[in-house]
Parts: structure tokens; sequence; C-alpha cells
């Protein structure tokens, strides 16, 4: 026989389920009627960003969507959720000012620079430089083709703009533009040009700093850039459709759709600048152990571990005294693993559930034949379960079993697969 390393969990759940149920009671931190630990994660609650912010939340293994969720993703097509995470929707420009009163928060990066944090040092999950939702200068349809719109998108594509985002911002926030110029346009008269003001709606960070750049590149042409900031996603689109103003430089493609197809008005892309990395935040929590412990599913693969008592070993081990507890047991020496004398490996990946009464094995005897062999013994039954070994008397776990068209052995059987 070979000697095998498995992850022990017994011990530190023993300790930690003895404290739990002693200091707090089950799920007393929950606010969920089962008694899980909720994980509040605070997302804009405009169409597209809330959908960007729910697939970071799924790239990063956090939730699941369902199929063909895509874009256009709400909370309600969430189809997994391993960390009874709550999806706090909320106005985009407020996330950075309720940080702290939730577990997590994904914030535009305008925002959170405008917050103060630093999106590529703060942030503890940050979407890739290649996000498809890059900042857009958009106008009134129709006006694409004017010498003000191609002035200013001359000087927004300019090099000296592309080297101002990559000093000023250090990654967290990046020039899409693949060959900058020389922040002007040879078809553009601009001497006809000298005198008047171009007028632009922005967010104030990064977009009117970035404009304060083009701004200084106009004004060799005698062309004043007015520059008008808001802290909001709508008035920026309605003062472009009423002709208040000539342009706005505050927001993506995806969400420009949705704006024009909600409310009928016709504003369009005229040049895509660049891209903003959604980050997730820490609030209540500082790092992403809350999102990384074991889930209630991987917990009751522990033999007797059922899913109220891996509902409340979750719910603990996110609570700092239990970290805490963990970590002294650790710098005291404790081992986390157990070395067992292994027979083989014939039930690798395989997970088998024991209900009923055996006869020819105790239940405990059962477990051990079966992790000797390379398996696991479950208390429940899910979808994950490769065999649920049924003796007399059987009850619910064989019905859902029998659901969930799991295979079910009889002892007999099960004593076979031994030999």
């Amino acid at each position: 026989m070979k000697k095998h390393s498995i992850k022990l969990t017994a011990l530190v759940l023993a300790l930690v389920l003895t404290a739990a149920l002693a200091l707090t009671g089950c799920g007393s931190k929950s606010d969920d009627s089962d008694g899980a630990t909720t994980i509040q994660i605070a997302v804009p609650n405009d169409t597209t960003n809330e959908a960007r912010a729910l697939l970071l939340l799924q790239d990063n293994g956090i939730i699941k969507l369902a199929d063909g969720a895509g874009i256009t993703a709400t909370k309600n097509d969430i189809v997994e959720n391993p960390y009874n995470v709550e999806i706090v929707e909320t106005e985009a420009a407020q996330i950075p000012n309720i940080l702290q009163d939730v577990d997590y928060a994904v914030i535009n990066s305008n925002y959170a620079i405008n917050a103060g944090l630093n999106p590529v040092k703060d942030s503890l999950v940050i979407e890739g430089s290649a996000s498809a939702y890059a900042n857009i200068l958009a106008v009134k349809e129709g006006n694409e083709s004017s010498d003000k719109v191609k002035a200013l998108v001359a000087a927004l594509e300019s090099q000296q703009v592309a080297d101002y985002i990559a000093e000023k911002y250090d990654g967290a926030v990046v020039s899409t533009v693949e060959n900058p110029g020389d922040g002007y346009d040879a078809s553009v008269d601009y001497a006809a040009l000298a005198g008047e003001t171009i007028s632009v709606a922005a967010s104030p960070t990064p977009h009117a700093e970035i404009l304060e750049v083009a701004k200084e590149i106009l004004a060799e042409k005698d062309i004043t850039l007015d520059i008008q900031t808001y802290n909001d996603y709508v008035v920026p689109n309605t003062v472009v459709e009423d002709g208040t103003v000539d342009a706005n430089y505050f927001q993506h493609t995806p969400y420009l759709d949705d704006f024009n197809k909600e409310n009928g008005t016709h504003i369009v892309s005229v040049a895509a600048i660049h891209v903003e990395p959604m980050g997730l935040y820490g609030g209540k929590q500082t790092t992403l152990d809350a999102l990384t412990a074991a889930p209630t599913e991987e917990l009751t693969e522990i033999p007797d571990v059922g899913e109220i008592t891996a509902k409340c070993i979750v719910d603990y081990l996110n609570q700092p005294q239990a970290k805490d507890l963990i970590a002294r047991l650790k710098a005291a020496g404790v081992n986390m693993d157990s070395t067992v004398q292994k027979v083989d490996d014939r039930f690798a990946g395989m997970t088998f559930v024991l209900t009923g009464s055996l006869t020819r094995f105790d239940r405990k005897t059962a477990e051990n034949e079966i992790v000797l062999r390379g398996g696991k013994a479950s208390g429940s039954v899910s979808k994950k379960t490769t065999y649920v070994v049924a003796g007399e008397a059987a009850g619910s776990k064989l019905t859902k079993a029998q659901q969930l068209g799991v295979p079910v052995l009889t002892e007999d059987e099960f004593a076979e697969m031994l030999k």
C-alpha cells in the first residue's frame, strides 16, 4: 500500500463547529432564512453595467449565469450561487458611498478613481484591458461629420492624450486608440472654427481630465473646449439629444444602445477613446477569503456533514474569530493534512452516499473502505453523487437519488466493488 495525502478538514471543522455553536449560534450573522451567511455584493443598477458586473463575478467563479444571459444579464439570471451572494443593485455613482456597508462592490473605474481608489492597486479583481466596454465620444445623429466633432475626435485620438492616459492612470484607464495622431484632422477647416466653442458633457474622472489635454490641443487653433461635468449617466445624453451641448464623453456603446432604446434618443458613437476596467472592491471584507472558502456543496461531501451543518460551518468560517482560530492553530503547528494507508485508486473521483440500515458493514467501516480506495463518502445526494448505496429502510436520500438519476447499489453490489 502507498501513502496518500488527503485534505483533512475534520479537526478544524470540529473545533470551528463547536465554537460556532457555542459562541454565535448557527447562522447568527445571516440575513437568510435558512441560516447561511449572505455575502452582499453591490453592483450598478443600470442594465448594461449590472450585466458587466455579473459577468465579472462569473469570470471569477463567484456565480454562474444562465447560458446566453450576456450583456443584458440581471441577478435573476444567476443559476448557481455557491457562496450565497446577495446582489445589491445600486446607482453606479453611489456605490463608493456604500462600500463600507456591504461585503464587496463592483465599481466602474471612473467612480472608483473619483472616490480616491486606485483600480489597479485597490481592487481585489479587475477586468482585463481587452474589455469590450470602451468609453466613447458620442454626438446627436446627423452631426458625426461636422468640423467641430471631427476636430474634437482628432484631439482625443492624439498621441498627447494616449501618453497622458498611460502616465496618469498607470493601467487603471487604458487608451484604445490604435494609431494616435498629432491631434489634428487634415480635412477640418480650422481657420473657420477659430473663435468657436465646442461643448462636451463628461464625467469628472477620468473623462474631464482627459478632455483637458484635448482642450490644450484645440486652443492651439483658437478653439475653446467647454467641458461640462456631470455625476450621473442620464443628463449627459439628454443635453446632447436636445442640442444643449455638442457631444458627450462618459459611456460605453452597450450603455448608449440601451439608453437610446429605452428613451427614444438618437445619439451615436463617433470614436472609442479608452477603457476603464471594472473592479471588485472590498467593503466589510478586505480580502477574497469569504468568496474562496469552501462552499456548502463541497462541505457536504465530508462524511456526516449535511446541508444544515455545512451552512453553519460556512457561516462561522466567514467570521473573523474563526479565521483567527485557524491561523493560530496553524501557527501552533497543527497539521492540516493527514496521511492514510490507501489500498488503490479505483474510486478516484467518485462520491458515495450511504443510506438505510446496512447489515454487512457498519457505516464508519463502509465509509473508510471508500476513502481507502480513493473515493469520497458524502452525507447528502447531489448531481455530483456517483453512487448511492441503499440498505434496508432507505428514505429520502434514495428518493432524491432516483429523482436525479443517480445509480443505486445494493449492499451486496457495493461489497463486490470492494474486492
